[in-house]
């Protein structure tokens, strides 16, 4: 792309033109004189800035223009660009993207940092006192650290204890979330500053963090979103969830079962070969209803998260789904003597079932006795209390 295509503010590098998206820029021959509207290389992206907004370009510029522009990579190798214009552009406080602009470039006072600078004894952390104090440690990896995600209720791609560095993890959810990682950053934002802080508190006041960071929901403030509810005296609450990845078809189900004083009663979950999502969430249904009848529980309440398919199990509904029906029928043969109750929930308040088909689709261990639980789990399972 050439200079003649585009009038560029003389602070703006040609060389960087789809890694800075802040810089203005005028189309050429849309208006005589000063009339040209003013742009910003930001304005021609779909949501995210992964894809040009290709009706809007045709919409700006000549046709010749207008090509040259769609075919120009969009580069992603260093997204650092992208991620800071975002972060910077966040409508949160400016201390808060202060504090995760210099989280991306690793710019505060780890032991790990202060080690290097001859500024402390040890690069251990002072709360575990078993890994270096790295940013990722800090705020992703020491144990309080890990309930302190667990109770946010946020679902992310992957557990953030596993992701690799802060600032790839920012990118990939940047990339996860497209236009809504705006509006959810600025939520971890608000995390990481009272992690950071309570860090600090630690360190100059011997004050025990506290894993239950009081921040918003992650509803993105809409208090009324329903929890997970008890069910009724002597009943039992089959939660289930189905687990699908399209892209490997790697697939896993799981049901958490507990009773009126919301104690886990029963963990069942597994990979499994099935070929959609939707099966997924039918086979979940399928185990959860031959374990309510092995434990005679014939007026358990069975919770899913997938409305289509709770629908589909209503009585007299006549909705079919010729994919999954041989699950269908049987789960309609099992429960012929019973009084099963299907009911549909929120992904909020499924969000322990969730965790598990997620964590078990990946083949990471999760012990089956209530007793034994992962300390994520747990933490979902208290804060549903």
């Amino acid at each position: 792309m050439t200079l003649s295509i585009l009038h560029y503010d003389k602070r703006f590098n040609p060389n960087e033109l789809l890694n800075i998206h802040n810089e203005f820029v005028s189309p050429v021959a849309l208006a005589p004189n000063n009339d040209k509207p003013i742009l910003k290389v930001g304005d021609l992206f779909l949501d995210g800035g992964r894809s040009w907004n290709e009706e809007k370009i045709d919409s700006l510029f000549p046709w010749e223009v207008g090509n040259a522009i769609k075919l120009t990579p969009i580069s992603w190798s260093g997204g650092e660009d992208m991620l800071t214009w975002k972060i910077w552009n966040l409508k949160s406080p400016p201390r808060l993207k202060h504090v995760l602009w210099r989280i991306i470039r690793n710019a505060v006072s780890t032991k790990e940092n202060l080690f290097a600078r001859k500024c402390a004894r040890s690069p251990i952390c002072g709360l575990c006192g078993a890994k270096i104090e790295t940013i990722e440690h800090v705020l992703l990896r020491c144990e309080w650290t890990k309930e302190v995600w667990a109770n946010s209720g946020i679902e992310f791609p992957t557990p953030v204890n596993r992701e690799v560095s802060v600032k790839k993890w920012f990118v990939s959810l940047l990339v996860e979330w497209g236009g809504q990682f705006s509006e959810r950053m600025g939520l971890i934002g608000q995390i990481c500053w009272a992690v950071w802080k309570q860090r600090n508190e630690w360190v100059f006041l011997q004050q025990m963090p506290n894993a239950k960071i009081n921040v918003p929901a992650h509803n993105h403030g809409d208090s009324n979103v329903p929890k997970w509810q008890r069910p009724l005296n002597g009943s039992w609450k089959f939660n289930c969830d189905g687990a699908f990845n399209p892209s490997d078809k790697s697939t896993a189900f799981a049901v958490l079962v507990r009773d009126e004083n919301g104690s886990v009663v029963e963990i069942n979950h597994g990979r499994i070969k099935v070929s959609s999502a939707l099966a997924a969430e039918a086979w979940a249904i399928w185990i959860a209803v031959s374990m309510a009848l092995a434990w005679g529980k014939k007026d358990a309440v069975i919770e899913s998260n997938c409305q289509p398919l709770v629908n589909m199990l209503q009585p007299k509904s006549v909705l079919k789904n010729w994919t999954i029906q041989a699950i269908l029928d049987d789960i309609f043969s099992f429960s012929a003597n019973s009084n099963f109750v299907f009911s549909w929930c929120n992904r909020q308040a499924n969000r322990c079932a969730n965790w598990i088909a997620y964590n078990s689709r990946l083949g990471v261990g999760i012990p089956l006795a209530p007793c034994n639980l992962p300390v994520e789990l747990c933490s979902l399972i208290r804060s549903d209390l």
